[in-house]
C-alpha cells in the first residue's frame, strides 16, 4: 500500500514461493521499503546484518526492524 501511495509500481519478488521465510524474502522487503523511502527524499532505514547471506538466520529484530520502518512511514 506504502508504495502505490507514493507513485510507486507493485514490487517483484525474488522468490514468490513464500512457503518458508529466506533471507531473500527478506531482502526483497528491505528493498521494496527503501525504495519508498527514497520516493519520499527519505534516508532509507539501516539494518541488523545490512547484507543477509545463506549463513544469517532470519531473527525477530530483522522483523521488528521492518515493522518500525513501515510504521515510521504511516
Amino acid at each position: 500500500a506504502l508504495r502505490l501511495a507514493y507513485g510507486l509500481p507493485a514490487y517483484v519478488w525474488n522468490d514468490p514461493a513464500l512457503t518458508t521465510i529466506k533471507a531473500v524474502h527478506l531482502t526483497d522487503l528491505r528493498t521494496a521499503l527503501s525504495q519508498v523511502y527514497t520516493a519520499v527524499g527519505s534516508t532509507p532505514p539501516t539494518f541488523t546484518n545490512p547484507t543477509l547471506t545463506g549463513g544469517v538466520r532470519v531473527k525477530a529484530v530483522h522483523i521488528m526492524q521492518l515493522r518500525a520502518a513501515v510504521i515510521a512511514m504511516e
